[in-house]
């Protein structure tokens, strides 16, 4: 009796899955997805962790659509699917994460109407350090520092962290300093709370994290800065948000005349424009619930509850090979 391979999926309106022979090629995987998306054509697919694109169009690799599934490792396995910008007719609940999306507030600001917009940052385990890089680049530029890449911001806040030992020791990042920026500069290591505070500190900006699933607002420096930044956690992705004036750039994408700083004191309406769009966005399937998330790690047979536990995990063993958890 032959045996099966079952892949769990995330499509934008909702999770499902499909069963495979144990010989079946990516190939023959994407095209049961496919069939699942119903004639709407895939952006990309992502395995994995950290995240990786499936190689599944004759542009990106060939031999890779030919490998089994079996060979990945993806049974029980959840894809994430990203369905293309280009389908015409799709509701704006599904559309993918590179699509803009913009809000117009109902707060009032020097008789100007308040125009809230996500720029959306790159999937690419470096959303968290592209979100920043227009934020700090004045002042950094003012410092004699490169912040044009996120490579670059990485080597910032490394070496920001090497600098104060007594501040950032071993108890702090859970890790050895040494060991723990070494992962940082790994371009697919994910930026979080530490980096963040570093650059809050740097840069003498107070940075509230706007949370999608709750709503919420955590602030890096607050009462210790004259200025702010508003960035968005989705769970698993940080976007960017601005103010503009400009009422054509939202969907132009032209992010020259973007305001992404304000003064601490006076732009409260910021942050009620931010958690308005958090909302929108949550009714909209953006948030992810990392904390509810349960992991396993292939290499090792690690389980564990909530990104905290991963990130422990992660950083204490280097192990990469991660997988979420189906809940029934």
């Amino acid at each position: 009796m032959p045996t099966t391979i079952t892949v769990r999926i995330q499509m934008p309106t909702g999770p499902s899955q499909v069963v495979l022979e144990d010989d079946a090629t990516v190939e023959q995987l994407v095209q049961a997805i496919k069939e699942k998306a119903e004639g709407q054509e895939i952006a990309t697919i992502k395995y994995g962790w950290p995240p990786a694109a499936l190689k599944f169009k004759q542009d990106e690799d060939d031999t890779a659509r030919h490998k089994t599934v079996q060979s990945l490792n993806l049974h029980k396995e959840r894809l994430t699917v990203v369905l293309s910008a280009k389908n015409p007719n799709l509701p704006p609940s599904l559309l993918p994460r590179r699509c803009r999306f913009s809000i117009r507030s109902s707060v009032l600001t020097r008789s100007t109407r308040f125009r809230a917009v996500l720029r959306v940052m790159a999937d690419d385990n470096s959303c968290m350090y592209t979100a920043m890089m227009p934020i700090i680049s004045q002042s950094a530029q003012e410092r004699g520092m490169d912040v044009s890449t996120a490579g670059a911001l990485r080597q910032v806040i490394g070496q920001q962290i090497l600098s104060q030992p007594d501040v950032y020791n071993a108890a702090v990042l859970e890790k050895a300093p040494g060991a723990y920026v070494a992962n940082l500069l790994n371009p697919q290591s994910w930026g979080g709370s530490i980096e963040l505070n570093v650059l809050s500190e740097l840069f003498d900006i107070e940075i509230c994290i706007v949370s999608v699933s709750s709503g919420s607002i955590i602030s890096m420096g607050e009462g210790q800065h004259e200025r702010r930044c508003v960035v968005l956690w989705s769970g698993i992705h940080y976007d960017r948000i601005v103010e503009m004036f400009f009422a054509g750039a939202a969907d132009t994408g032209d992010t020259e005349f973007d305001v992404c700083t304000w003064e601490c004191a006076t732009s409260d309406h910021i942050l009620q424009g931010a958690l308005e769009m958090a909302a929108i966005l949550k009714e909209n399937n953006y948030a992810h619930d990392s904390n509810a998330a349960v992991y396993s790690c292939k290499q090792c047979g690690w389980v564990g509850q909530g990104e905290k536990e991963l990130v422990k995990h992660c950083q204490a063993t280097s192990h990469s090979e991660i997988q979420t958890i189906e809940d029934k």
